[in-house]
């Protein structure tokens, strides 16, 4: 009976062994097939990219869920440069269940949507990132969606929040702050927000030549 047991406990810890030494080696081939989709993805060369990746998914390893997920981002994100959006945009939509903190999925996503020109899509999903991360690259997106609306009020409230919200505002959000009082033809304005742009970018070429610009309109 001992013997038995032994002879049975044996036959696990080999199987255990060799099926370990398989997803290693599904593993290994799913970092090659990656890296073989990367050289055609940077040669821009998508469709290739998509069937390497594709076959990379594949491959069941072990411990493979960062790997994956990588290899999910590239995924769509060919699809999304053949303009195939509604593609890239279930696979962010899958990286988002997978690692819902990830504010880059939101902001790939919502992108998708405001290529195809499905505006209040887009902002649903930019504000559902922000509510999920608060990281304030969402209010710039919102923002740049009222600007081509020419919303510009609604496109203020959202630029001074993400202002608010980001001590270190990012250049993108004040930048946005000139064009909207620009727009609107709130040129005093636009003119201080320029002057407060290039006090903390003073190396902004362009934002010289839009405080230059301004400076003749006030």
């Amino acid at each position: 009976m001992e013997k038995t047991l032994r002879r049975l406990l044996l036959i696990v810890i080999i199987l255990i062994a060799a099926m370990a030494v398989l997803k290693g080696r599904a593993t290994s081939q799913k970092k090659d097939l990656r890296r073989d989709a990367l050289l055609y993805f940077h040669e821009e060369d998508y469709t290739k990219a998509i069937e390497y990746l594709e076959k990379a998914l594949k491959k069941k390893g072990l411990f493979d869920g960062k790997l994956n997920r990588d290899i999910k981002c590239y995924l769509a994100e060919s699809y999304y440069c053949m303009e195939k959006y509604s593609e890239a945009e279930k696979i962010y939509q899958q990286l988002q269940k997978e690692d819902s903190d990830n504010p880059l999925y939101y902001l790939q996503e919502g992108l998708c949507c405001k290529d195809t020109g499905d505006y209040d899509k887009a902002m649903k999903i930019f504000q559902k990132g922000w509510d999920k991360t608060e990281d304030p690259a969402f209010l710039s997106r919102i923002c740049e969606i009222y600007i081509e609306q020419k919303k510009y009020k609604k496109a203020l409230n959202y630029a001074r929040k993400g202002i608010k919200e980001d001590d270190n505002a990012s250049a993108e959000l004040m930048y946005e702050l000139i064009i909207i009082y620009e727009e609107s033809q709130n040129y005093k304005k636009a003119y201080q927000a320029a002057k407060d742009y290039c006090k903390k970018y003073p190396d902004d070429e362009k934002a010289k030549k839009e405080l230059l610009f301004l400076s003749s309109r006030v």
